[in-house]
């Protein structure tokens, strides 16, 4: 071929637009289940995945409504019940009626919440990175955006 190699962006199949996002949703539910099992495998704080979401969230944003944990996790309501129940027994969170709305729950870190926290924080930054590691902060910070596009929505 006389040396002259093809231009890397003309060895780039075309796809269309629908077959992109298959192919991304493939490799979002394997990403999804290599993070499940990195945590699983590397995961020191005793709590599964939802529990440990759970800490997280009410550590960093504060309490907060069983709706928009609900939501924040993105599981059923039922769901959450379970999550917080199991947190509750454990002593580590606490469930009290909202000050406005009687029908509302607000969930909180207790103490021993607070107290716990940075285990299940050594545990989520290491799982976190295994399962990062591939991407540069920058591409980290690309992903961030791109996943932030998508959730609002413009």
């Amino acid at each position: 071929m006389d040396g002259l190699e093809i231009p890397f962006w003309r060895r780039i199949p075309v796809l269309d637009r629908h077959e992109l996002l298959f192919a991304y949703v493939e490799k979002f539910v394997v990403h999804r289940k290599q993070w499940e099992a990195e945590w699983i495998n590397d995961n020191e704080s005793g709590l599964n995945g939802s529990q440990a979401m759970t800490i997280v969230l009410l550590k960093r944003i504060g309490p907060m409504q069983a709706k928009d944990l609900t939501s924040y996790l993105a599981i059923s309501s039922g769901g959450t019940t379970v999550v917080t129940d199991k947190l509750i027994d454990k002593g580590l969170i606490r469930k009290t009626q909202h000050e406005k709305d009687r029908r509302g729950i607000v969930l909180e870190l207790t103490q021993a919440g607070h107290d716990y926290y940075p285990i299940v924080e050594k545990s989520w930054n290491r799982v976190m990175d295994a399962i990062f590691s591939p991407l540069t902060d920058l591409e980290v910070a690309i992903l961030t955006q791109l996943f932030t596009k998508l959730v609002v929505g413009k």
